[in-house]
């Protein structure tokens, strides 16, 4: 929860996220920052007013359980949900997970629980979640060209590998020559034959 504990100090949770955003303050808007990893945040849906950060794509059992969920926490309780999506509000950031359809939600699964003890089908949000995201900054979403999970790829884990196709194209460095020296003595190439 995001209540200060005994000591008073702030949670760990709500201090990681503010690590990350201090994270992305310092990063100059011309670098491609690229964000992914475990945030242990699940969309479910894309409300209408996040619809400039989040696809259309999302994995998870939709809205009307997001709004149940969230009726139900404290009023002080902030999940990673909320603090992913004040994060690609903050930076200006996209979800590009959200952005790839898949034709089965196989490719969309990050997560299996522990009390999911049959592996395959059906690949359904009561039985999985999507728990790894991947964030880039709008002016860069064309670097990231795909997105997907691979359940198969044998990793002793009970996070799927997610897997980012990112496209990127660095500036070619000008070749200068330089005369050849020894030991500071230039030497003349000879350019005749």
């Amino acid at each position: 929860c995001d209540r200060p504990n005994s000591s008073g100090s702030r949670p760990r949770r709500a201090q990681a996220w503010e690590e990350l955003h201090n994270l992305c303050d310092d990063i100059t808007n011309a670098k491609n920052a690229i964000i992914c990893g475990d945030l242990n945040a699940s969309l479910h849906g894309r409300r209408p007013n996040e619809e400039h950060h989040i696809g259309p794509h999302v994995f998870g059992r939709g809205l009307a359980f997001l709004d149940h969920k969230e009726s139900t926490q404290p009023a002080h309780f902030m999940d990673n949900r909320r603090h992913m999506v004040d994060l690609l509000v903050a930076q200006d950031l996209l979800a590009m997970n959200s952005y790839f359809p898949k034709g089965s939600n196989r490719h969309k699964i990050t997560f299996k629980p522990v009390y999911n003890t049959d592996m395959g089908p059906p690949w359904t949000p009561d039985r999985y979640a999507e728990l790894d995201h991947c964030m880039v900054r709008r002016h860069w979403r064309n670097s990231v060209t795909n997105i997907w999970a691979d359940p198969w790829i044998n990793v002793t884990t009970d996070h799927y590998m997610l897997v980012i196709n990112i496209r990127q194209k660095l500036k070619s460095k000008e070749l200068v020559t330089k005369p050849v020296s020894l030991k500071g003595i230039v030497v003349e190439q000879d350019t005749q034959e």
